[in-house]
């Protein structure tokens, strides 16, 4: 290296003391933004293959972040000429530093360390919360596991104890079974990625889902503990789907769990037609016609809205053509409908929180489908 020195020019030799290192930096620099990427990239695909928690990826990211940020700089600092006798004094002063802010910040991290013990000894399974509360409401659940894509999912169906003057009787009966089925729906799961969010940087982050995913639940858990079983004449069984939300994730397709579900019916006879319900809780409330639906069941729950006085928000206009949960009954000859309020502006986003939603909303479409249930069923 010093004979090739010697033999350029002086002007270019006294630049070499610059250019070289100058280089050098640069160079550690996008290493470590390539090597960034690349790690991130892979904690995105073992989260969506092993379904790790939300819990556990935001401080996995930034322990990546933290490592390569500093390892990055201390090798800056020694081609800056930085002696390593002062570097590492300033890494065991950091250390110092970050053993003080570990028992400060003991509660964040001991939060940490329960979710890692949750996912890894799984003391609560994927949409315990739903069964348990339907249980206690006089539910029969039942659990369909199934695996999409090397990953695992599942759908959680609910049924209505049969009534009779003795009583409920658990699980479907001889008459229950020859009953007409009425599936309602809803999906659980919320998008892995907020790849419609305005904000690019954020675009990496999941999607919080109160209204695609949670609305459409809630309201099939109010009408678990509110419909009059005694009223109606049909057998009630409530669908939660899994793996609704993920199209175009990874090689996803949407409505991976309703689809399984349609090819995998549980229930004793085929059901008469099946109702969905999916971002419906928008403050700003507009229900249109949804044009895959089945126009004779839109016309009897339209009709009942606008008796409700819901005319303004039950809009008797078709409007959108939806890829929904009630696509692969329909395939299967099953009269099906959606309930969808799409003039959402924060769908697939983070802002798809609950500030933006209305219990108002919520009730109305609660409503519908429980007047329905108990004047035409």
């Amino acid at each position: 290296m010093q004979l090739l020195k010697a033999r350029l020019p002086e002007w270019v030799q006294d630049w070499l003391d610059v250019i070289i290192p100058g280089s050098q930096i640069l160079l550690i620099l996008v290493v470590a933004w390539l090597l960034q990427r690349t790690l991130r990239r892979l904690v995105r695909r073992a989260s969506a293959h092993y379904q790790l928690p939300d819990e556990l990826l935001v401080p996995i990211n930034g322990l990546i972040r933290w490592l390569i940020i500093a390892s990055a700089l201390l090798l800056v600092l020694e081609r800056m000429g930085v002696s390593a006798t002062v570097l590492w004094t300033a890494f065991t002063g950091f250390a110092t530093v970050g053993a003080v802010a570990f028992f400060a910040a003991w509660s964040v991290l001991s939060n940490l360390f329960c979710a890692m013990l949750i996912f890894v000894a799984q003391p609560l399974r994927l949409g315990d919360a739903i069964t348990q509360t339907l249980q206690a409401l006089g539910w029969q659940t039942t659990i369909q596991d199934f695996t999409y894509r090397d990953t695992p999912a599942r759908n959680i169906l609910a049924h209505r104890a049969a009534v009779s003057a003795a009583g409920p009787t658990p699980g479907p009966t001889r008459s229950s079974a020859r009953r007409p089925v009425v599936l309602l729906g809803a999906h659980y799961d919320t998008r892995l990625y907020a790849d419609n969010d305005p904000d690019v940087s954020r675009r990496d982050e999941p999607v919080p889902g109160a209204n695609d995913g949670a609305s459409g639940v809630a309201v099939l858990l109010e009408l678990a503990r509110s419909l009059d079983a005694a009223a109606i004449g049909d057998d009630i069984w409530l669908a939660f789907f899994d793996a609704e939300d993920n199209g175009r994730i990874n090689g996803w397709e949407f409505i991976a769990g309703s689809r399984f579900m349609a090819q995998n019916l549980p229930m004793p006879t085929k059901p008469e037609v099946v109702i969905v319900v999916d971002m419906i809780g928008d403050a700003d409330q507009q229900i249109y016609l949804e044009r895959n639906s089945d126009e004779k069941y839109q016309q009897q729950l339209w009709q009942i809205a606008a008796r409700l006085g819901f005319e303004t928000v039950f809009i008797p206009q078709p409007k959108w053509t939806m890829v929904d949960d009630h696509i692969p009954f329909k395939e299967a000859g099953i009269p099906a409908v959606d309930i969808i309020d799409f003039d959402y502006p924060y769908w697939h986003t983070t802002q798809d929180t609950t500030d933006k939603l209305s219990g108002d909303s919520l009730e109305r479409v609660g409503r519908v489908l429980e007047v329905w249930l108990e004047e035409t069923r």
